[in-house]
């Protein structure tokens, strides 16, 4: 054990070191996007926001932290104790992992063979990224359903139950969408999705798009879709029950699929790092840094709009809120699925000659 530890103290130290900076990238994250919607809602409500902590309130993401660790840690006298404890991290950890497969810079260049090469930016490149993403993210639920029931509250395992009601079926939707993606893209790998799109495939797949974005926005519950929080009917939902650092964990959950969401946009949609036709310029001469900063600018603009719409709507209704899932995005995705099949059997020309040949009797 000792030599093979001494062999692959390297590669240790660096996956070691790669998660301590997901960890801390995760957090500022979760801490920037709760400053930026408080500034944004503060904007569109014509006040300052959040102004006394730090230059223009910088820091008051940090003092919130704070309070919040500073909590008295309060555990139910029904709760179970075990799965109260460890529920918050079922729910973190996989918007935790999801990052280390979402590549910050995907992009195509051309080597002087004249052969195409995908060149990507991201702690792991795996051949079936986006499939492991959706079953990752899909965990989440679990730690949703456990956290209600495990608080010995009715109102909370109300919520959890309603809460994973909304995350299944807006899922499924979400997921048929993401099949049309690899269908075009012919790869489940992100960084070749990414970087295979010299048109974006928001223009082919822009029905897709709606349906991913609104999906998307259900699945991190945000208005009109954040029944799982209430405040009039389940007294916060399914985290009612949990305070400081537990509470933290799920807080920082829900800003942390904020980010992933705008980065599945970007890099499903939206070119991953390539940068719009208009501008053909490389920041510092260089392809990693460009595609880096487009894929940000792109992933928080995502992010900026999500917010806009989500404090610009009412709440919908709990059977709103199912009837658009099974009745309205379901079968939406379907048609899209129809149409893309066509589309990449039209694209290849030769399975769909031989089609025809095969049924006039050629």
């Amino acid at each position: 054990m000792v030599e093979w530890i001494l062999v692959h103290i390297k590669d240790i130290l660096i996956v070691s070191g790669v998660a301590i900076g997901l960890f801390f990238f995760v957090t500022f994250v979760a801490l920037l996007f709760t400053l930026v919607e408080r500034k944004m809602l503060g904007w569109m409500q014509q006040r300052l926001g959040p102004m006394e902590v730090g230059p223009w309130g910088l820091f008051q993401p940090l003092a919130d932290a704070v309070k919040l660790l500073g909590k008295g840690d309060v555990m139910p006298k029904l709760a179970d104790k075990f799965f109260f404890t460890y529920t918050p991290l079922i729910s973190f950890v996989p918007a935790f992992i999801v990052f280390a497969l979402i590549p910050i810079a995907s992009f195509m260049t051309v080597n002087s063979e004249g052969m195409a090469v995908i060149t990507q930016l991201s702690p792991s490149n795996s051949s079936i990224g986006i499939l492991m993403i959706t079953a990752i993210m899909s965990i989440s639920v679990i730690g949703i359903l456990v956290g209600g029931w495990s608080s010995g509250n009715k109102f909370s395992l109300l919520g959890a139950v309603r809460s994973a009601a909304q995350e299944i079926s807006y899922e499924v939707p979400k997921t048929i969408v993401v099949l049309c993606i690899v269908m075009m893209a012919g790869s489940m790998n992100m960084s070749i999705i990414g970087g295979v799109q010299k048109v974006w495939f928001i223009i082919p797949q822009f029905l897709g798009f709606i349906i991913f974005f609104i999906a998307s926005m259900a699945e991190v519950f945000r208005i009109p879709f954040d029944l799982a929080e209430s405040e009039s009917e389940l007294v916060s939902g399914y985290n009612v029950e949990f305070a400081g650092i537990r509470f933290v964990f799920f807080f920082f959950t829900e800003y942390t699929y904020l980010f992933v969401t705008g980065a599945l946009v970007t890099v499903l949609f939206l070119g991953g790092g390539h940068m719009p036709g208009f501008l053909n310029f490389h920041l510092f001469g260089t392809y990693a840094i460009s595609a880096a900063f487009w894929f940000i600018v792109k992933s928080c603009t995502i992010v900026v709009i999500i917010i806009w719409i989500s404090r610009s709507l009412p709440r919908i209704r709990a059977d709103q809120l199912m009837n658009t899932a099974w009745k309205f995005l379901l079968p939406l995705s379907l048609l899209n699925l129809l149409y893309t099949a066509f589309i990449v059997v039209f694209n290849e020309g030769r399975l769909l000659q031989n089609f025809i040949f095969k049924v006039v009797g050629m």
